[in-house]
């Protein structure tokens, strides 16, 4: 037994040493890795911030963009009303099954849950769609945008 503990450390030691040179480009390797995907997240976390902040200097110059986006909001929180009242009415007024009726119920007050959700979504917006707010949020995500920046490692070397 002791013949092949010393067997397998003598092995294990000319292995180890065989392989201790390729290791550090191996290790490179993997950090280069690393740095790579840590360089790609930071990039498209740029583009949404700069996604954002296009879509919010649009919204400023007009009004009519911005009338349109509420527009949008204003027609899907319609759609998910008008998909309320009608799984309501069909659960009501409907020659269904007790079980079908039970489901047209939930549906129907999953639509309407949804339209309030949208609802307090769109008023939790309307702030930041304000003069001053809009302010704020595009100093915001210059600010954001400035930072990140500032992290990419090309920027470092420059």
């Amino acid at each position: 037994m002791f013949l092949l503990g010393c067997l397998v450390t003598i092995v294990l030691g000319i292995a180890a040493n065989l392989l201790t040179p390729g290791l550090k480009p191996l290790w490179a390797t993997v950090v280069s890795w690393s740095r790579r995907g840590l360089e790609a997240s930071i990039r498209q976390k740029l583009n949404v911030l700069q996604f954002q902040l296009d879509q919010l200097n649009r919204l400023k110059a007009s009004n009519k963009d911005l009338y349109l986006y509420f527009f949008r909001w204003l027609l899907g929180i319609i759609a998910f009303l008008v998909a309320s009242f009608a799984c309501a009415l069909l659960a009501i007024v409907g020659m269904i099954t007790p079980e079908a009726r039970v489901e047209l119920t939930t549906a129907s007050l999953v639509f309407l849950i949804f339209a309030l959700v949208s609802c307090v979504v769109v008023l939790g917006m309307c702030g930041d769609y304000t003069v001053a707010g809009m302010g704020k949020k595009t100093a915001e995500l210059e600010a954001n945008i400035a930072k990140l920046t500032a992290t990419l490692p090309e920027s470092r070397s420059n």
